[in-house]
């Protein structure tokens, strides 16, 4: 029987919504249902782009573990039966798990899938928050003849809705930004900093200051105390 795959879990829209006769209104509803599918967007962005790096995230780590249980078993098995396998394999493996390990961590693919799955669940509920807020505002108001403050507490509701999904954004983009800096300096250090870092460290030579001048009349300075 073949597989399916679950699906994601999702902030459904709310089904019904309410009808407003108020032209201003209707401009407010507009732009509640604009800050909504910014947000539906990007959940949906999120949801599709963890995919592949959960993949790449779960195939590295695998390898990772399988090279070093590998690495790990052929001084044994060259114990038990001597002369089958050379046991310096093992070194290679490990060596092989410990890439692995760089690679995911320089591209940062473990990084992205937990940064995406937070990203999408904030997204989700603060737009879970913002239905509930709206619905309990329009069952409070009248919206045949609207007042004034009624139009202000729902585009506060919209404007709030539309900030929390850009602010949600910026932040995973700003976290994406650090951490891509992060990999880019670890690669540096494991490729070739080494060098650079030693020759910073290597200690400068002693530089001496040239002897004071002798006193008119031929005698020596005072020694110092």
């Amino acid at each position: 029987m073949p597989s399916r795959r679950v699906p994601d879990l999702r902030t459904q829209p709310i089904s019904e919504v309410a009808v407003f006769q108020d032209s201003r209104c209707q401009a407010i509803a507009a732009l509640f249902a604009h800050a909504e599918k910014t947000a539906l967007d990007a959940i949906d962005w999120y949801l599709g782009r963890r995919r592949f790096y959960a993949y790449c995230s779960r195939a590295l780590r695998a390898m990772a573990a399988l090279c070093v249980i590998a690495g790990s078993l052929l001084p044994l098995i060259d114990s038990a039966t001597p002369h089958t396998v050379n046991p310096q394999w093992g070194f290679v493996l490990i060596g092989l798990s410990a890439g692995c390990i760089l690679f995911d961590r320089v591209f940062g693919f473990s990084a992205s899938w937990s940064r995406f799955m937070g990203c999408q669940v904030q997204l989700q509920r603060i737009l879970a928050e913002a239905y509930i807020i709206w619905q309990q505002t329009c069952s409070e108001i009248d919206t045949e003849s609207p007042t004034s403050h009624d139009r202000q507490l729902l585009i506060a509701i919209a404007a709030n809705l539309l900030r929390g999904v850009r602010a949600t954004i910026e932040e995973e983009t700003r976290a994406w930004t650090g951490y891509l800096a992060e990999g880019l300096e670890e690669l540096t250090r494991s490729s070739g900093g080494h060098a650079g870092s030693a020759e910073k460290q290597s200690p400068r030579p002693q530089e001496f200051s040239p002897l004071p001048a002798p006193r008119p009349g031929g005698q020596p300075p005072p020694a110092s105390r």
